[in-house]
């Protein structure tokens, strides 16, 4: 697509009518968008910000097979987390990679080999025929490792908590979720899905109790028209109840009742690397509600882009829009632990590279103070049976593994209603992403990797795709065809794979039309430490193709710094505290 795809998307929700129109462009939204459209049906998908960046950009960027489920004797969740990561596997296997995870064991009972043992061998039982859905096996190594003590602390030096080692087992890293999500949304679009980020619905549409579309505000012009359909999919996330609790006085209909009754934020922090190759589950000193307790809520030291990736604090907010920065208590519930469990590491403000805040939408309506209570939980409403308004579904996802299961189901809903008089498809919603046109990502690599030695290296070959998966030849065909394309090549950022190409690209393929877009959700470069040169050749490129002006250059610029002067600020403060 190109550079005024925007403009004609606009126009098109704004002149056509849809069979779906979807709110929300995180990841539930995202493969709703893809399964409809895969269906036939002509979709629209609207987003208030950026895609991907809110709920769905704030993990820790797994496809977890729901291991810890277990401690809530969940064993369907974990089944079905296990089954649809074997699903987002086969969907497009370049868009992660396994990563062995360390949980060790001591020798008390609750936290001992056996038990965990125990829990691992009924992981594998659960997780029996994944093979049918993506050759895990055959491509990945999965084996289970059982580690002495002295080898853990090899790895990461735990000895004065007196363990008897760990155990390891695969679970599967996104490179970007950011990236999964856009990849979604853009095979939608190759099906005809229409797509537009920084659009507000500000309004459900219903007429004699059916909802005939949605009321938009563009948040770039500042003009409102309304978007009509046949079926609204209200996929906000932490702001369906938002949408959904506007009066329809038009309608005479009630109010909605809220889906969420409390929220919770979960911050990431992303240090100087301290695993390289594998990733390890630490205790905290924070609870969690489980049947089986090991020790309080688990928090993750995750290997990522050669630094380390460690998530998840909880601390109760009663505003999901208030949690756009790290606070001091979200350091102090992260940090405390990794200094306690690898006390050698001793991070320090100046080790805090990056930090973002996501949330987790609760619907226990009891909240406990300090204790963790998302249970994986989602929810699909059909409001003609709820409250009797017509042509209106809230799907509310809770993880992004099982975001394709709620799509699906939600799918096969809209499928009934849509085509009242036709049987439903029976056919398998599991599909493979456009960008994942090749039969073997091994093959493919290598293949890639000899065709471009010339040109790229190595290690920038197997980034783009991680990025771009097939669509690697289209990217490289684009920038030859570019002016600058020389200029195009070059790195963004020391040590980084990433090439000024990709801002190019994001511009003109991707939707991006702010600098966040392109620096936390089409690449990565906001979380690694990108320098204020690295910065400022982004945003050159960035406003020499979208025409900014002074003013907008820098207030895109001072809003970048200022997010990275907010973590320093923040970083400091905890460690002065402490």
């Amino acid at each position: 697509m190109t550079a005024e795809s925007r403009i004609t998307a606009l126009a098109s929700l704004e002149n056509d009518h849809f069979d779906v129109v979807v709110v929300g462009g995180g990841v539930s939204g995202a493969w709703i968008s893809l399964h409809c459209s895969s269906l036939g049906f002509k979709t629209a998908i609207v987003e208030r910000g950026d895609f991907a960046g809110e709920t769905s950009s704030a993990s820790s960027k797994l496809l977890h097979g729901g291991i810890r489920y277990l401690q809530q004797l969940q064993f369907g969740k974990v089944r079905e987390s296990t089954m649809e990561r074997a699903a987002y596997l086969f969907a497009a296997p370049h868009l992660s990679s396994p990563i062995p995870f360390i949980v060790p064991t001591y020798r008390d009972l609750k936290r001992s080999k056996f038990l965990l043992r125990c829990g691992i061998t009924a992981y594998q039982l659960l997780g029996l025929g994944q093979n049918t859905i993506a050759p895990i096996k055959h491509q990945y190594d999965t084996r289970i490792m059982h580690l002495s003590a002295a080898e853990l602390d090899a790895i990461c030096d735990i000895s004065h908590l007196d363990h008897t080692g760990a155990i390891a087992f695969p679970e599967f890293h996104m490179h970007d979720s950011e990236r999964t999500v856009w990849a979604i949304i853009d095979s939608a679009r190759a099906l005809g899905a229409t797509a537009v980020n920084y659009l507000t619905a500000t309004e459900i549409l219903v007429n004699e109790n059916t909802s005939y579309g949605i009321q938009i505000r563009d948040n770039e012009s500042g003009k409102q028209f309304p978007v009509k359909g046949k079926l609204v999919i209200n996929a906000a996330g932490p702001w369906v109840d938002s949408l959904n609790l506007a009066p329809r006085k038009a309608s005479g209909g009630d109010e909605v009742k809220p889906l969420i009754h409390n929220y919770a934020a979960g911050a990431h922090v992303i240090t100087r690397q301290i695993t390289s190759e594998h990733a390890i589950a630490i205790s905290t000193k924070q609870k969690s509600v489980a049947a089986i307790d090991r020790g309080g809520r688990h928090i993750f030291i995750i290997p990522w882009r050669g630094y380390s990736l460690i998530g998840t604090s909880y601390r109760e907010t009663d505003d999901p829009d208030s949690t756009g920065n790290v606070s001091t208590e979200d350091l102090y519930q992260l940090l405390e632990a990794v200094n306690d469990t690898l006390p050698a590491t001793q991070l320090t403000a100046n080790d805090i590279v990056s930090a973002y805040v996501g949330l987790y939408p609760l619907r226990t309506e009891t909240q406990l103070k300090a204790t963790y209570q998302g249970t994986g939980e989602y929810k699909i409403l059909d409001h003609s049976v709820e409250d009797g308004i017509d042509g209106l579904i809230t799907s509310l996802g809770a993880k992004f593994t099982t975001g394709r299961i709620l799509a699906e189901k939600t799918t096969r809903l809209a499928e009934a209603k849509l085509n009242a008089n036709r049987m439903p498809s029976s056919t398998s919603l599991k599909i493979r992403l456009a960008s994942a046109a090749y039969d073997d990502l091994k093959t493919f690599t290598r293949q890639q990797i000899d065709v471009l030695a010339n040109r790229l290296t190595t290690a920038q070959i197997k980034h783009l795709i991680t990025l771009y998966g097939s669509h690697i030849s289209e990217f490289i065909e684009y920038i030859d065809d570019q002016p600058d394309a020389i200029e195009l090549v070059k790195p963004v950022l020391n040590g980084q794979p990433d090439i000024l190409g990709q801002v190019a690209w994001a511009i003109d393929r991707e939707l991006a039309i702010h600098l966040d877009d392109v620096l936390l959700r089409r690449t990565s470069l906001g979380l690694l430490g990108i320098t204020p040169v690295a910065m400022s050749k982004v945003a050159e490129l960035m406003a020499k193709r979208l025409g900014w002006k002074a003013d907008q250059y820098k207030v895109e610029i001072e809003q970048a710094v200022s997010r990275g002067n907010n973590i320093r600020k923040t970083a400091e403060a905890f460690y002065r505290e402490d």
